[in-house]
């Protein structure tokens, strides 16, 4: 197995090992694929564009953080999927 390829797995079993301790996790932008896809983890704001609202209950499951295009970083809560609701009209 070369290295890049251990980096990512070791990523990924912090982060399930994370969720099975009940811990908030944190990745970066270019680990945010390394998240089980099952999970349906997404932001706020992606949930927004999709016509979703956060639960009253929900509680974050990890933290995303990414660099922007004018320098400096932003900062960003996850929650699963099922955190989510319809948005009520």
């Amino acid at each position: 197995m070369d290295k890049r390829t251990r980096e990512k797995l070791e990523k990924t079993m912090e982060i399930c090992q994370c969720l099975l301790n009940g811990e908030e996790f944190s990745v970066s932008n270019s680990e945010i694929d390394l998240v089980p896809k099952f999970l349906n983890a997404k932001s706020p704001t992606a949930a927004k564009q999709q016509g979703l609202v956060l639960k009253r209950a929900a509680k974050p499951i990890g933290k995303l953080s990414w660099h922007l295009s004018g320098g400096g970083n932003a900062y960003g809560q996850l929650y699963l999927g099922k955190s989510f609701k319809r948005k009520e009209k």
